[in-house]
């Protein structure tokens, strides 16, 4: 196992903060990781593009991976065609920086819309058979999550071997240990289900909140609030997690994450360092 970049904990998630994708870049490079997951939505430009192409290169670093947006929640047939072929389009984007799989995003219906657990998860499906086409002739492995917000669509275990299955083998899924606790399930139980379908790995660490804190805190299983802390700082099993990867010879990447209001670079910094002590 070795140690993947993400672009994604260096945006603005909780927060404003400049997207300064070379900045980022660097800063990986200079503690020796060699592959990152880029994040699309924060790539909004040609420029951008071309210049994280650049950034790579000095670096000698490879964007194995991107996250991209495929928002289909809707029950307007239109939007739900909309939102597949700028996912179509976004997937060549990806493909052009390097990236050979991508993880897809799915938007999230608020906590007190209307929309039912099976018509989200159906719309999704439809859109991932209508893009496998694309994907294959780009050479792109397609990637689902257990997303932790909306766990209840999204977040369970059999939720993503019930996708995986269905389009076995052009779809993989990345393993996110933090969100099947967010999604009240047990993250180690959790992995065996989904390890025959696993292409990567996230890590993130929580706190249980007593009241929302806005900005700073995600709403998950039971109405509990999540504030996320550096690894090792929190309750998730993060050092069973790994013993038990050792254990089923996972040979891929992983990608520390933090979702919080601190310094993304100081809270990297120590996820990194903890990650590391835990593989070696």
């Amino acid at each position: 196992m070795e140690i993947a970049g993400y672009r994604y904990t260096f945006g603005p998630i909780t927060g404003p903060r400049t997207l300064d994708h070379g900045k980022v870049i660097r800063w990986y490079r200079d503690l020796g990781i060699k592959m990152i997951e880029l994040y699309d939505p924060w790539i909004t430009s040609d420029d951008e593009v071309h210049m994280i192409i650049d950034a790579l290169g000095d670096a000698d670093m490879i964007a194995f991976m991107c996250d991209v947006e495929c928002h289909v929640v809707s029950r307007n047939s239109d939007v739900r065609k909309a939102g597949t072929e700028k996912f179509h389009q976004r997937l060549a984007v990806a493909n052009g920086l390097g990236a050979k799989q991508v993880l897809i995003l799915p938007d999230f219906p608020a906590w007190d819309s209307d929309f039912r657990v099976e018509e989200c998860q159906e719309w999704l499906n439809t859109a991932i058979e209508q893009s496998l086409p694309v994907a294959q002739e780009l050479d792109i492995m397609p990637l689902v999550a257990n997303l932790g917000f909306r766990g209840d669509i999204y977040g369970k275990a059999d939720f993503v071997v019930e996708i995986c299955k269905t389009f076995e083998p052009y779809v993989k899924t990345v393993y996110d240990v933090g969100n099947f606790v967010m999604a009240g399930e047990d993250p180690i139980d959790a992995l065996e289900k989904v390890f025959p379908y696993t292409a990567h790995v996230h890590f993130k660490d929580w706190h249980i909140l007593a009241a929302e804190q806005p900005g700073a805190s995600w709403l998950g299983f039971d109405q509990q609030w999540f504030q996320a802390v550096s690894l090792g700082k929190g309750f998730v099993a993060l050092p069973e997690t790994v013993a038990r990867l050792k254990q089923l010879n996972y040979d891929g990447y992983i990608s520390p994450e933090y979702e919080g209001p601190e310094d993304p670079f100081e809270t990297m910094g120590e996820s990194i360092a903890y990650v590391q002590e835990l593989l070696a």
